[in-house]
């Protein structure tokens, strides 16, 4: 074996980086005998940077698939059990490559449920059994796809897997030990929000501010998992991103108190900005009102105008998003 190498790949979107991503990690697989440990470290975010199509498929249809089914509002079960049909690595695909190589695989988990059909599109674990070709046509992608790519959707799911252990390294509830510790740091009495955040960012925003008017500060309420955004719009943002801006005028001129929504792996959405951050006079000190900014999902200029964006950079990983309201005495 040579040494370690990096690649660069497109997310959310994959492109001719995971390509070459997938094809490489495909022949490695291929060279591992019985007898070979292979230790894989997997976090979400593998589904778009390491692709290899089945035969007859393109990069473009899996690029297709992502592009819709993100912008469609669909679920990360949904995306992933439909791009995982098109794919030589997902849904356990990686895993047969290994053939009998001993394969442990060391999972930090951007999925609520830690569902290893998920993670990365489980490409060391068995096939989701979703109606791929259902969801396809549930959100109107079917007709953006090849013929050989709408074939290999209505075949049946392959049942069973690969016998690979998987350790879960980190996952939400690491995150929110850590907001909690840092809460208690700041002396604000940390309160974890009981249901995970999966719909739409503009009504989990409202939700979340809903909880806050009850409770008593100083506080800060924490969540996690992942909304959906349903882009209508031209403008640019991500799913954190527009979370803020939607809380933005559910907090207007609330005092001592501040929402932040952040992605853990420091890209939200097709961005390099990491999270958004809004107080009581964001939606006044906004260059755009948020209904403007929400009509056109160009939260993304809204957050830039109030001084709302947080970049971090890459983190290095993936363990859901964070959502956080601190409100003072």
């Amino acid at each position: 074996m040579g040494p370690v190498s990096c690649r660069l790949a497109g997310h959310p979107i994959p492109d001719d980086g995971s390509l070459s991503a997938g094809i490489a990690m495909l022949s490695f697989a291929a060279e591992c005998q019985e007898g070979d440990l292979v230790l894989f470290f997997l976090s979400g975010g593998a589904s778009a940077l390491m692709e290899a199509p089945i035969e007859g498929v393109s990069l473009k249809d899996l690029a297709t698939v992502s592009d819709h089914l993100l912008k469609a509002g669909a679920s990360i079960l949904e995306l992933n059990a439909v791009r995982s049909r098109l794919s030589r690595i997902k849904g356990g695909g990686l895993g047969r490559a290994f053939g009998k190589a001993t394969v442990v695989c060391f999972v930090l988990s951007d999925v609520l449920g830690n569902d290893l059909s998920v993670i990365g599109s489980g490409p060391l674990w068995k096939p989701s059994q979703l109606d791929a070709f259902a969801i396809a046509e549930r959100y109107d992608l079917t007709k953006q796809l090849s013929e050989a790519a709408r074939a290999a959707l209505e075949e049946p799911a392959a049942s069973g897997g690969t016998e690979i252990r998987h350790v879960i390294l980190g996952d939400a509830g690491l995150v929110l030990s850590a907001a909690m510790a840092a809460s208690k740091i700041h002396r604000l009495k940390p309160l974890v929000y009981g249901h995970p955040m999966t719909d739409e960012a503009r009504i989990e925003a409202s939700r979340l501010v809903d909880q806050a008017k009850i409770l008593t500060p100083p506080f800060c309420l924490i969540a996690t998992g992942e909304t959906v955004v349903k882009v209508k719009g031209q403008g640019k943002g991500g799913r954190c991103q527009e979370f803020a801006c939607a809380a933005a005028e559910l907090i207007k001129g609330w005092p001592n108190t501040a929402v932040l929504a952040g992605s853990t792996d420091g890209t939200d959405g097709p961005t390099n900005v990491a999270a958004g951050v809004v107080d009581g006079d964001s939606a006044d000190q906004a260059a755009i009102s948020v209904r403007d900014a929400l009509a056109e999902n160009d939260s993304l200029r809204f957050l830039e105008s109030c001084g709302g964006l947080i970049r971090t950079g890459p983190t290095q990983c993936n363990l859901n998003d964070v959502y956080m309201i601190v409100r003072l005495a």
